[in-house]
């Protein structure tokens, strides 16, 4: 197994760290990994941010999302009644911290199966 070199400086500063805040340094976590998974896990991380980096350059991110305000008001419905599509199921969404998104596409198919319906 190949051993990973470290700069000194972290270590110095996870000692210091430690003397100085030891109920907090009792609470953290170290794991040790082989260079290969770390290789592995950093080519997945690249390959991650070079896929978000091109949604971003080619604006497929900007515009395709609305939050709960913009839905209410296209769909002309309360917040209350958006929540309650939300927990049925009605209306797909996804979550950010504690806000939630939906796809414009989603919302033009709700629309298009309200039309039919």
């Amino acid at each position: 197994m190949k051993q990973i070199a470290i700069p000194i400086q972290p270590i110095i500063f996870y000692i210091l760290f430690a003397l100085t805040n030891q109920q907090i340094f009792r609470k953290m976590k170290f794991t040790v990994i082989d260079t290969q998974s770390y290789k592995m896990m950093k080519e997945g991380f690249n390959k991650f941010l070079n896929e978000i980096q091109s949604l971003c350059k080619s604006g497929e991110v900007e515009g395709e999302w609305m939050d709960g305000q913009e839905v209410c008001l296209r769909l002309n419905i309360s917040k209350r009644t958006l929540y309650n599509y939300k927990l049925r199921g009605i209306i797909p969404y996804s979550t950010i911290g504690n806000k939630s998104y939906f796809k414009l596409s989603d919302i033009q198919k709700y629309i298009e199966k309200q039309k039919i319906g």
